[in-house]
């Protein structure tokens, strides 16, 4: 049986707050005592973290990233702008799928990868026994570097172009296909969440702050310091008098 996994596209959700990432990645140290006469060895956690597919918060990232297992150091070169967004339409232009096109399902920005759905996958044997029989295969969708494997479809011609931001007499910033000028919209996808799938498309819940009640004033700053304005608020009148200072 063949079956098409799904990425965990931990990235796209951009509302799971930094601090719960920082923190599910262990960002600390760590220290090893044998209880013999040797000092303890020290491993720290917030050097050369590697970023893949798996999710920081998920425990295959964090074996991949123990400092107590050997790993390479990972360079990814900055890029100058991001054009790639979940929903997009690419054409794979380098492999064993090069001319194939498909829409993004998953980006991981902090290593210059995509994921295409059912593209550029590689097959893997799932099972406990070591018999083919007995088990699953899966097939694993591969990341595609951004600046080097694909590129975005100008959709007026379907077919692969170079996009740069320009700004729309309204002031918008949008992306334009080079070779056409065709505006390339960011698909809905790119803003879904794990709460909603578009932004406009979201109802507030009961725990929810309603927007009216963010756009509320209810703090106006006084010349007077915190003392002062809680006794002017309850009445409250200084009879002590003050002791007089000598400075020597």
């Amino acid at each position: 049986m063949v079956k098409l996994t799904a990425i965990l596209n931990w990235n796209g959700f951009h509302n799971i707050p930094k601090k719960y990432i920082r923190r599910a990645m262990f960002n600390g140290v760590v220290y090893e005592n044998t209880h013999e006469m040797t000092p303890p060895v020290i491993y720290d956690y917030h050097k050369n973290w590697v970023f893949d597919e798996f999710a920081p918060w998920t425990k295959m990232a964090q074996i991949r990233n123990d400092p107590r297992s050997p790993k390479k150091n990972v360079l990814v070169p900055p890029l100058k702008e991001w054009f790639f967004f979940r929903g997009d339409k690419v054409q794979i232009i380098k492999g064993k799928d090069a001319g194939k096109q498909g829409l993004i399902n998953a980006v991981i920005k902090q290593r210059n990868w995509v994921f295409v759905a059912g593209l550029n996958c590689k097959l893997t044997l799932q099972t406990t026994t070591g018999i083919a029989a007995d088990g699953e295969y899966t097939l694993n969708e591969r990341p595609l570097v951004v600046n080097k494997d694909v590129k975005l479809i100008d959709p007026s011609d379907l077919r692969p172009c170079e996009v740069e931001f320009r700004f729309t007499e309204d002031g918008q910033k949008v992306r334009v296909s080079k070779r056409t000028g065709q505006i390339l919209p960011i698909p809905p996808d790119a803003e879904a969440t794990v709460d909603y799938a578009k932004k406009s498309a979201y109802k507030p819940g009961d725990k929810d702050t309603p927007p009216s009640e963010l756009v509320k004033e209810t703090f106006r700053p006084k010349y007077m310091s915190v003392e002062q304005e809680l006794m002017n608020t309850y009445g409250i009148k200084e009879t002590r008098q003050r002791a007089e200072t000598f400075v020597y």
